[in-house]
């Protein structure tokens, strides 16, 4: 190996001070005595910088010969630590024999050290994590009026757009009690009941049960497809949760305007189809661009929330309070004749009268008017639209009479009615009205 060296003057001088240092120069030849008297004078072993020097030409042998993982490289620098013990002056045949230099173990992998960088990070070991069971069945609404909905699914579970199913889906052409979706362990089913347009899976037709898996597709009726899937608990609350985000208004959590025309839709179909009557009222705060200018849209902001909150205490389970846009609400009450929606109007509007709310060290009063239309007994109206119309009309006609009133429209061809009074039967005893 050593005649592979570099003819360098620092590896001609390494080769004579092994030649000097060899072990039978230093213990003396096969002839020789070994006596201490006798012992031949050795050469002055080299320095520090000699030592460096075998680094240097070691590191270089190895490089150039392969041996070692031919990518990298020795550095003297880190095999100097720890710093090797001094070298005897003189060598004899009684002195102990050389220690080796500091070598890497062998199953120690070899580095690269670069001057001035950090030190070498170990991994740790990072602790897996459990992937949560999927156990929740949930349908997802793809494409439809209802585009974005998410239905979560018990053991059985009915669908259709009947009031006592459990999934109501809003399309004309799904059947009341469309299909019926069954678990038994980890098995689903899927049973068509019978419906008038069908229920279809990879655009066959079904009948009786049919099992199904997660991630397939289900048409019911015309347009409606819907996703069948598996989620864990924390996927379910997310999908409920964005879909409530889509649907609700940010600030007073009441429906927002997406949702009271989807739902308006099917109301007005359902009214029209069974002849039954429907109302809807709109109210709108009265001088609210005032009360922002004079107090600041923080107090706008809490009025509208106050207001809110009592429409939606006076209203059934089954109605739609929505907010339609700026200081403007609107209700959908259904299986509500005109009278019955005059009523509730004058209700609504009484008690937004009594809020009070304490800005600023002084007390904040708000008033509003309502429209009412109603369809059914008292008239008809073409469609959803025309029916949303004729409310508007009557709100308007409120806040030109004097705001803090109702007024109703009934029907096609339907006048203008005079502000309902408030009756202390229904209301209770009456209040100071004040015309803002």
């Amino acid at each position: 190996m050593l005649g592979r060296l570099p003819g360098t003057p620092r590896c001609r001088r390494l080769i004579e001070w092994n030649k000097a240092c060899s072990p039978l120069r230093r213990h003396g030849g096969p002839d020789e005595k070994k006596d201490p008297s006798t012992a031949r004078q050795q050469p002055t072993p080299p320095t520090d910088q000699l030592c460096q020097d075998r680094l240097l030409c070691q590191n270089r042998l190895l490089c150039q010969n392969r041996l070692l993982f031919p990518d990298r490289l020795l550095f003297p620098d880190r095999l100097l630590r720890p710093k090797p013990p001094p070298l005897p002056e003189t060598l004899s045949e009684h002195s102990p024999p050389m220690k080796q230099l500091p070598t890497r173990r062998p199953t120690e992998p070899i580095r690269a050290v670069v001057r001035g960088s950090a030190p070498p990070q170990t991994a740790r070991a990072i602790p897996a994590v459990r992937r949560p069971r999927k156990h929740r069945a949930i349908l997802f609404v793809l494409s439809g009026p209802q585009q974005g909905a998410v239905f979560p699914l018990a053991r059985c579970a009915s669908i259709g757009r009947g009031d006592g199913v459990d999934v109501g889906l809003v399309d004309e052409s799904i059947s009341r009690g469309h299909a019926r979706i069954t678990r038994d362990d980890d098995t689903i089913f899927i049973e068509d009941l019978g419906s008038r347009n069908g229920t279809f899976i990879a655009e066959e037709r079904i009948s009786g049960l049919h099992r199904i898996t997660d991630g397939e597709h289900i048409r019911f009726g015309h347009s409606t497809i819907v996703k069948f899937a598996m989620v864990d608990e924390l996927e379910e609350r997310a999908l409920l949760s964005l879909y409530e985000s889509t649907l609700r208004d940010p600030l007073t959590r009441l429906f927002n305007r997406r949702y009271f025309d989807d739902r308006l839709f099917s109301e007005y179909s359902y009214s029209h189809r069974h002849s039954s009557s429907l109302a809807v009222l709109m109210v709108d705060i009265d001088h609210f661009k005032r009360i922002n200018d004079m107090h600041g849209h923080q107090a706008g902001d809490v009025v509208l929330k106050m207001v809110a909150a009592t429409i939606q205490r006076v209203m059934r389970p089954e109605d739609v309070v929505a907010r339609y846009g700026g200081e403007e609400f609107v209700v959908i009450a259904r299986n509500t004749s005109l009278r019955n929606a005059q009523i509730l109007s004058e209700r609504i509007r009484h008690r937004i009268e009594q809020l009070e709310l304490a800005w600023s060290d002084r007390p904040l009063r708000v008033t509003a008017s309502v429209g009412v239309a109603a369809f059914g007994e008292a008239g008809v109206f073409e469609s959803a639209d025309a029916l949303v119309a004729a409310a508007d009309e009557a709100l308007y006609e409120a806040k030109h009479l004097g705001r803090n009133r109702v007024c109703f429209r009934a029907g096609r061809d339907g006048k203008l009615s005079v502000p309902v009074p408030m009756t202390t039967v229904e209301l209770g005893p009456p209040s100071n009205r004040r015309t803002a």
